[in-house]
């Protein structure tokens, strides 16, 4: 099922003005621990491109059914952090706004993934590998 989201990802990323000729994505793996509490999705895509990025997991795929757009917020030789924000519901139907931060380290290919609901100190966070690849390749 998550290559479905890698290709409708390739296919959706007009979202982000990012249907260019080689579009490099981040593809990643997140362990789940008890850590994530459960709203950190077990794989990840990310498409990067200068202050924003396009994230698709199975979290975003559930509430919205399709990419969305995040802002990065730091983009260095070394690491690269997106935050974005999705409305929830919990387990007893109260709404409430989650925030992500996802840092993607470019040498050992760690992914640190964090979600906070917006108003309390909780922080879930769950860690995991990526890997490049060429979305332009997959559609082929």
């Amino acid at each position: 099922m998550f290559r479905s989201f890698v290709l409708a990802l390739g296919l959706g990323l007009s979202v982000a003005a990012a249907a260019q000729a080689k579009t490099p994505a981040y593809e990643c793996t997140l362990p789940q621990t008890e850590n994530g509490g459960g709203w950190i999705a077990p794989q990840m895509i990310f498409v990067v491109q200068e202050d924003e990025a396009v994230v698709y997991d199975g979290v975003i795929h559930a509430k919205n059914g399709k990419p969305i757009l995040a802002k990065v917020v730091e983009n260095s030789d070394a690491k690269v952090a997106i935050r974005w924000e999705m409305g929830m519901r919990d387990g007893s139907g109260n709404s409430f706004i989650m925030r992500y931060k996802a840092t993607l380290m470019h040498n050992s290919k760690l992914v640190i993934v964090t979600a906070r609901p917006a108003g309390y100190d909780n922080k879930l966070e769950e860690r995991g590998r990526c890997e490049l690849v060429d979305l332009d390749k997959r559609k082929k």
